[in-house]
């Protein structure tokens, strides 16, 4: 008789004093896991990412094919993203950053003031990509012996996100395998276009939506917290630019039961429609 390699396994396991007990179903099925539906890397995605690169001349893809590494990608022609997409590693999680920017002092300066954990991303003059290193305040100063981030003709580099709840990606997805099914245990980060969907999915026909009781609203220069309170919301900013303050860009509509509800009137720009 032949042992099934099942069978095999749980005679090893009980010969090492081990328990085995059948299970209805394998824990690892993705069937189980309690999250939303994977964005999966397939024909929609690869469409906006040479959209993408028309419009902006050039994108940076972070390609993450294990749990903490990560090869980088600078998309500047459509003939680039076909040859990217052949090489990428099969299940890798994807996701598409606004281009490195020549303007290194600014980076620096964003290193120095240290507002967030970032990764730091850097291209030399001859395309490759220094390794990637998280952010710390130090790396900004200009004045040390060998500056971590270097400048000259051709050298390039970017702030990348890397805390979960920071990262607002312009695309994401997970490369699925060749018959379409994603089957990768990994999940991508929430961009604009997917929090839109979600809030527009929420929606039904002749009911209306109670403001929720705290919102946190981001524009390109501040970040202010809405709390209501007794119906009337209050706002908690130091920028100038905030909601409440004389010179702001934002507008209130009117709530039905009183108070209102702050609504942004401009656009945060970076192009993450």
């Amino acid at each position: 008789m032949v042992r099934r390699p099942l069978e095999e396994a749980a005679a090893h396991a009980r010969a090492l004093g081990l328990s085995v007990a059948p299970v209805e179903r394998s824990p690892y099925d993705t069937a189980l896991d309690e999250t939303d539906r994977q964005p999966t890397a397939d024909g929609a995605f690869w469409t906006g990412l040479h959209r993408l690169v028309a419009e902006r001349g050039g994108v940076l893809l972070e390609e993450q094919y294990v749990a903490h590494a990560r090869r980088w990608h600078r998309l500047t022609a459509a003939a680039q993203v076909t040859l990217v997409r052949a090489g990428l590693t099969p299940r890798a999680r994807l996701a598409v950053w606004p281009d490195l920017t020549d303007d290194i002092g600014a980076v620096r300066d964003a290193v120095l003031r240290g507002e967030r954990r970032e990764l730091l991303v850097q291209q030399d003059a001859d395309g490759s990509f220094r390794p990637v290193r998280v952010a710390e305040p130090w790396m900004g100063r200009p004045d040390l012996a060998i500056a971590p981030i270097q400048a000259g003709p051709g050298r390039r580099a970017t702030l990348v996100p890397l805390d979960p709840a920071e990262r607002r990606p312009l695309l994401a997805g997970v490369l699925p395998d060749a018959d379409g099914v994603v089957r990768a245990r990994r999940r991508t980060n929430r961009t604009p276009a997917d929090e839109r969907r979600t809030l527009l999915g929420s929606l039904r026909v002749g009911t209306s939506s109670p403001a929720p009781s705290r919102a946190a609203w981001t524009t390109s220069e501040c970040t202010s917290t809405w709390t209501t309170s007794g119906g009337a919301p209050s706002a908690s900013c130091a920028s100038p630019r905030c909601p409440g303050s004389t010179s702001s860009p934002w507008t209130t509509s009117p709530r039905s039961g009183g108070g209102s509800a702050p609504k942004c009137s401009t656009s945060t720009g970076g192009g993450n429609g």
